[in-house]
């Protein structure tokens, strides 16, 4: 819940290889088109390397963005908004999956913008 919330707060994955935040909308899909991600309030260098990937059942997974040293985020409790060209895919579920070094990755908060849908299709 801390990374949905409106609050800055200090939430960091693990310092190992692929670890990832999940998001899950369960029975809603996620026509996705824009996303924004927020840093946290203590942020000095973190990974700037992740994917968004989306998924319908929790299993395959299709990469939706890569950032590889993204310089977007500019500091801390900073956010960036990024546009996503999804192919028109809907899905139910979300996770922000780093790779590269540092293996830190500090999220704070993710909002996703696009079109809610009963059915994946």
């Amino acid at each position: 819940t801390v990374i949905c919330g409106k609050a800055i707060a200090h939430c960091v994955c693990l310092a190992q290889e692929d670890n990832w935040f999940l998001i899950d909308f369960k029975v809603l899909y996620i026509g996705i088109i824009q996303y924004t991600l927020r840093n946290y309030d203590k942020w000095i260098k973190g990974s700037r390397h992740w994917y968004l990937e989306g998924s319908n059942d929790l299993k395959k997974w299709e990469i939706i963005r890569q950032h590889e040293n993204d310089p977007s985020w500019r500091g801390p409790g900073s956010s960036h908004t990024w546009r996503v060209d999804s192919k028109s895919m809907r899905y139910s579920a979300f996770r922000i999956r780093q790779f590269g070094d540092p293996m830190v990755f500090a999220c704070s908060g993710v909002e996703f913008y696009g079109t809610i849908y009963f059915e994946p299709n």
